[in-house]
């Protein structure tokens, strides 16, 4: 597995979790987001401080909300012309085949935020999909030095954690049954 050259990813659900299950899921994050991801600054942020991640899972889509869009009360405002043209722009390519990088999500105080992902989120609710891969992550805190897996237990959306580990062996009969 190469970690340097970004050429050679195909930063699809595949790639990511192998990444995920070499330890390397940062690295590829740091090259999808800095690259075909067009995110450089998440990609700087997230090295600014350690991290504990989680995934690629498959998480209902429901678990959390977008906050990017043309919507007035979206965190991340976006005019409705450009939000549009590439929220369809990713549903063609859904509806065509593409396996698309996996959501990314923030656990934070209990709360969860789409921090990467929005138009790839409203294609996949458009499209008919109600659950996709997501990469959970949280800042590394010193007094609770407890494994993520442990802090995300808190959260209703992981009652089944084994179950939600286990489906990263399990993708690609997934992926075709989601719709």
């Amino acid at each position: 597995m190469n970690t340097q050259e970004k050429s050679t990813y195909t930063f699809s659900i595949s790639e990511a979790i192998k990444y995920a299950q070499n330890d390397l899921i940062e690295t590829w994050l740091t090259n999808f987001l800095s690259g075909i991801g067009n995110n450089p600054g998440l990609a700087s942020g997230l090295r600014i401080e350690p991290r504990n991640y989680l995934g690629p899972v498959l998480v209902d889509l429901k678990t959390f909300n977008r906050c990017c869009g043309p919507e007035p009360e979206m965190k991340h405002h976006e005019p409705t012309g450009n939000f549009e043209a590439r929220v369809k722009s990713i549903e063609q390519a859904i509806v065509s085949g593409y396996e698309m990088p996996p959501l990314l999500v923030n656990l934070e105080k209990g709360a969860l935020e789409l921090t990467d992902g929005n138009h790839r989120y409203e294609s996949l609710l458009r499209a008919g999909y109600t659950h996709y891969w997501t990469i959970f992550w949280e800042t590394r805190r010193a007094e609770k030095p407890k494994a993520f897996e442990d802090l995300i237990t808190v959260h209703p959306a992981f009652n089944d954690l084994e179950a939600l580990k286990a489906t990263q062996n399990e993708h690609s009969t997934f992926i075709k049954r989601l719709r």
